[in-house]
């Protein structure tokens, strides 16, 4: 797994202040005005038919071209290409995404284009016609006509990016290049942002067949969270310059993985990744250390067969149930939190000390965590506005991904198992089967289930289907008014097929539906914990 650490430069004096400042200026300028210039011959390449990624001919070419003209070694020239590499393929695989949610809207919006042409058309037939009904209707036809338009003019921007590989890069941000047009503005400070902001980070990639991971920048640890960088400038042999030193102060490195990195084997040392970016304010720079750190994993502290934890996640808490060897029920809560209206900053804030309360049950309880891995791309695609305002709003706080990525990583460093699972009707077998048996919330049975889902898939061959079985409904009646779905044998034993399965839960959740609205209704914001 990749961890990433954040340091501070410390410096001893104002005048060394100044030298590495200086030193590390020119480091990042030299890096931009490289990155940029390789962008530009790369699109001179693309453009006259040469497939991207570039063949080793050409890569070979441009590296010699570039170490002279920029007075550069090739290790610098790999860290430049590294990173515009990433970028341009963040670009179009993110291009790619949205021609696919761009595609889905253009669908509904003429299947929904269709449907109020022939609504209006059958009120335009009537003999008494609803002047106020057509209005309203011909109103819905032309915002739907203007979202076509949209869509239609994106979806050939989105084609033409992926078909001629040209991200369209804008090295300081497209927002800031377009401010210079807006009227008042003072060119003179925009300018000065413009050029801070395209030259305010660079970033020296390392290797594991280098000295202490890196050739350009190289740590030595001092004392406690002290540590000093050795920083080579990366020009050519013909303009060595002696390398400077300077300490860094590490933050939030809790396992105190650099101290213990084996820099010294050859056969176990790793690559360190160094980004320094520039402060708007102080000027000075911090820097940020990535490494690998699978193989210093703790020891794993959960047992497989002691039962798990299972976690449904939602935009204002996560609902968590513990689970037994039998998978019974032993403990349920909810972990709540608040997303709503706080900056990036915040929010990380918050979902980290949920995390922490998480693992620390999970790493008391010595279980796994289980989670159903989900994708909101497509319902965060159909987003209406102005319908639904409180389901939109949800669905784009939402922070499920920010939310596993610190579960799995806080796992890691735990010592704890990390299971993901198929979310296929794990709110209606929970609503079903255990929502008011146990008197639980909707997420409550939801998580039961997950946990329940995990735990026998990892210590059964050939998965875990739920077996069908008579709903524990606590309305008068509403239980009679079910007949349990039959076919191909399913209601007599328990289901031998993923498909007979969903189906099973599928027709029987229509049927609750249909013969307990009440029900529902009452209790499905049911509230209650279970000891």
């Amino acid at each position: 797994m990749q961890h990433t650490v954040k340091a501070k430069l410390i410096y001893e004096s104002p005048q060394e202040r100044a030298a590495v400042n200086a030193a590390l200026d020119e480091m990042c300028l030299r890096f931009n005005n490289a990155e940029r210039g390789l962008y530009r011959d790369i699109r001179h390449l693309v453009g006259r038919g040469v497939p991207y990624p570039l063949p080793a001919e050409n890569q070979n070419a441009i590296k010699s071209h570039f170490q002279i003209k920029y007075n550069i070694n090739a290790r610098f020239y790999n860290a430049v290409k590294i990173g515009l590499d990433g970028k341009i393929d963040s670009v179009l695989t993110v291009a790619d995404e949205k021609l696919l949610v761009t595609e889905y809207r253009i669908t509904k919006a003429t299947n929904d284009l269709k449907y109020y042409q022939h609504v209006l058309k059958e009120h335009k037939n009537q003999v008494l016609k609803n002047e106020k009904l057509i209005r309203k209707y011909q109103r819905k036809l032309h915002y739907i006509n203007q979202r076509l338009q949209r869509l239609s003019s994106r979806r050939e921007k989105l084609t033409e990016t992926i078909n001629n590989q040209d991200p369209h890069l804008c090295f300081g941000s497209k927002a800031l290049f377009m401010a210079q047009f807006k009227p008042g503005m003072d060119f003179v400070k925009w300018k000065e942002d413009w050029l801070f902001q395209r030259n305010r980070q660079f970033t020296m990639v390392g290797a594991k067949c280098e000295s202490q991971g890196n050739q350009i920048c190289q740590i030595t640890s001092l004392k406690d969270s002290r540590y000093q960088l050795q920083i080579n400038p990366c020009f050519n042999q013909a303009n060595r310059e002696k390398p400077f030193h300077v300490q860094i102060e590490v933050h939030h490195d809790r396992n105190n993985y650099l101290k213990n990195l084996p820099q010294d084997d050859e056969d176990r040392r790793i690559a360190i990744t160094y980004r320094f970016m520039k402060q708007a304010i102080t000027g000075d720079y911090e820097v940020h250390l990535s490494f690998e750190t699978t193989r210093y994993q703790p020891a794993k502290i959960t047992c497989d067969t002691h039962g798990a934890i299972g976690v449904d996640m939602n935009a204002d808490h996560l609902a968590i149930c513990n689970i037994d060897a039998a998978g019974n029920l032993l403990h349920a809560f909810n972990l709540p939190y608040q997303l709503k209206g706080m900056t990036s900053e915040q929010r990380a804030s918050v979902l980290g000390d949920v995390v922490k309360a998480l693992t620390d049950y999970a790493q008391a309880e010595k279980k796994n965590i289980v989670i159903e891995d989900l994708d909101f791309s497509k319902k965060k695609s159909n987003l209406k506005p102005g319908v639904g305002k409180a389901y939109n709003e949800m669905i784009s706080s939402f922070a499920y991904k920010k939310m596993r990525t610190l579960i799995q990583s806080r796992c890691f460093d735990k010592g704890l198992s990390f299971i993901t699972v198929d979310p296929a009707y794990t709110s209606v077998i929970g609503r079903i089967k255990y929502h008011a048996r146990f008197r639980l919330t909707s997420h409550q049975s939801a998580s039961l289930v997950i946990a329940r889902r995990g735990f026998f898939q990892q210590n059964r061959t050939g998965g875990f289907l739920e077996k069908p079985i008579r709903p524990q409904c606590s309305t008068k009646n509403a239980a009679s008014l079910l007949t349990l779905p039959v076919g191909n044998g399913i209601v007599e034993g328990c289901m031998k097929s993923r498909k007979q399965n969903d189906a099973y839960w599928r027709e029987l959740n229509e049927q609750i539906k249909a013969a307990t609205p009440e029900y529902w209704a009452k209790t499905y914001h049911l509230t209650g914990t279970v000891q």
